[in-house]
């Protein structure tokens, strides 16, 4: 009906002679198919703005983050597969003005929307959302517990859903992981802003997401050694928990480098402390402490553990794919965040009996 009524247009237009610049004026066929190309012409300029998979009653968890720019929110829009085009949205939200407007929050988006129907549900914003901060070296126990604590769910439910083999197919890079592993290592640590609504497994999904925005483009940049990608997600989460200050975390991790290399235990208190299940008092750890039967003791077994004991930041990422060189083997806490580095092992006890001592007589 409506290519028959464009046609009427047309025809009548052509017996007034307006086409007649084209010659003897234009015919059936002609017009038909010009027509057919402003359709097209149409349908092309307007597609970008149209759902993604119309008719889609997919819901897709979708984070806005906090001071995130326009441009970046479409490409993750994007990424998402939520709209056809990164310029559309853009263009729209800045013709509108709403790229101003729109707020930070976890927002349930579907590809069956259009562009403006996102652009208007993210301007509207989450007034009720809670805010959820995981601090850099946090582990899976910890992350839940503190889900539990802003009420966000159910720790046991939350652990449930932290399992590899449930995200592999939306996340591929968690490939060469076991059967059996766990997301320890993989949960970025970060602020998220979430609906009351949020469930466990919503949660996870988000912080794997933030893990992939953020650690994947660094692992690729970055020049590789002698550690794949799942290894230095291990190492970059021991040098997390023994590193206090930003400044040690290269120097750190060129000491387990070279421990490496050498074949030597990594000797490292947190991976003995997460094979307990606890961390160690103030006198530290004791002799069957690090005797305990654990793959994860890095005092009784050489090399990395079976895989990461905490969840690290992108600095402690980027320390382990760009460590220090250093002629050190050994450091030890001196008692204020930092470090004493020694090359040999007569060094290290001597630095232990200096610092371990005062640290005990201090604390006692």
């Amino acid at each position: 009906m409506k290519f028959d009524r464009l046609f009427a247009v047309f025809k009548k237009n052509n017996e007034k002679g307006y086409f007649a610049p084209f010659g003897k004026g234009l015919g059936k066929l002609e017009m038909g198919l010009i027509g057919c190309v402003l359709f097209f012409v149409c349908l092309f300029c307007f597609m970008p703005f149209l759902p993604a998979r119309p008719f889609s009653q997919e819901s897709i968890v979708f984070e806005v983050e906090s001071g995130q720019g326009v441009r970046s929110l479409a490409g993750h829009l994007k990424e998402e597969g939520l709209i056809n085009s990164a310029f559309a949205f853009t263009l729209a939200s800045r013709l509108t003005g709403k790229d101003r407007t729109i707020k930070a929050g976890v927002y349930d988006l579907s590809p069956g929307m259009t562009v403006m129907d996102i652009i208007e549900l993210l301007e509207g914003g989450q007034s009720d959302s809670i805010r959820l901060t995981i601090p850099e070296g946090y582990s899976l126990r910890q992350i839940a517990r503190e889900i539990e604590r802003q009420g966000l769910g159910k720790p046991e439910r939350f652990l449930d859903f932290a399992h590899a083999y449930l995200y592999v197919e939306r996340f591929p890079w968690l490939k060469g992981l076991s059967e059996e592993a766990t997301l320890e290592g993989y949960l970025f640590p970060d602020t998220y802003y979430l609906g009351p609504g949020s469930t466990e497994s919503q949660v996870v999904e988000l912080m794997l997401k933030r893990f992939q925005q953020l650690v994947l483009p660094t692992w690729k940049k970055a020049k590789k050694g002698s550690l794949d990608f799942h290894r230095v997600i291990t190492l970059a989460s021991i040098v997390e928990l023994e590193a206090k200050i930003p400044s040690e975390r290269p120097l750190i991790a060129g000491v387990f480098f070279n421990r490496l290399r050498t074949a030597m235990p990594l000797g490292s208190d947190p991976t003995v402390e997460y094979a307990l299940g606890r961390h160690q008092s103030q006198k530290g750890l004791s002799l069957a402490d690090i005797r305990i039967a654990s793959p994860y003791n890095t005092y009784r077994y050489s090399g990395l553990p079976p895989g990461p004991i905490a969840n690290p930041g992108l600095a402690s990422i980027k320390a382990v794919l760009a460590p220090q060189e250093t002629p050190y083997l050994y450091f030890v806490a001196k008692g204020n965040g930092t470090h004493r580095f020694s090359r040999t092992l007569a060094e290290q006890i001597q630095a232990q009996r200096n610092y371990q001592g005062s640290m005990l007589r201090s604390n006692p």
